[in-house]
């Protein structure tokens, strides 16, 4: 079962229908281009960003009718595509706590200069680090805030991870789940306790 998308706006093109999987069980959808445009793209072409029109866009920048935003040196920019390797890339380092957890970019993010806006409307200085207000949401704009470096590093001391069957969700969200201490859980895990026992009330 794949997650709808139907209706969502990935750069130029929105998506109009889904229309099944290829050889290798990627989804694929119907999307119409700004332009006019009909086009059929993979799910992960879309979402991760590499595919945001129907090749329109491209045609126009080979023949100078577009401008870049020229601010692909600022640390803007490089926290930008890190967000999004964390979230499309399974290759990248991170992918595990991001993209494996299914925390994803939202679509109008995927554009970097609705990105750029909004974290100049939001307080963004240089210096500051995009941080998700809920660990297990994606990055929204209702969902991230600017904070410093410190107090990123300090929300992020107890983020332990662990992984349960197919899902893998901090220390916190595992008592949470479970009811059971964080330090309780920690003592099993120390003791060499795996899998679903280690939630598992005795």
């Amino acid at each position: 079962m794949y997650k709808n998308i139907i209706g969502q706006r990935f750069g130029k093109l929105i998506v109009v229908s889904y229309i099944g999987t290829n050889d290798n069980r990627q989804s694929i959808w119907l999307c119409r281009c700004d332009c006019g445009n009909e086009k059929e793209i993979l799910r992960n072409s879309l979402t991760s960003g590499r595919t945001l029109s129907c090749g329109c866009y491209h045609k126009a920048k080979a023949h100078g009718l577009l401008t870049t935003h020229g601010k692909c040196s600022e640390k803007i920019y490089k926290t930008w595509i890190t967000m999004k390797r964390r979230c499309f890339e399974p290759n990248f380092a991170s992918y595990k706590n991001y993209g494996a957890r299914v925390i994803e970019v939202c679509a109008e993010w995927l554009n970097f200069e609705t990105f750029y806006k909004w974290s100049y409307e939001n307080n963004y200085i240089e210096g500051l680090s995009i941080e998700r207000k809920d660990n297990n949401k994606g990055y929204e704009p209702s969902n991230c805030e600017w904070i410093t470096l410190e107090a990123q590093h300090k929300n992020r001391r107890n983020n332990h991870y662990i992984t349960i069957g197919a899902e893998t969700k901090t220390l916190t969200e595992w008592s949470k789940i479970s009811g059971l201490s964080r330090e309780g859980i920690r003592k099993r895990e120390l003791r060499g306790i795996i899998g679903k026992d280690l939630i598992k009330k005795v």
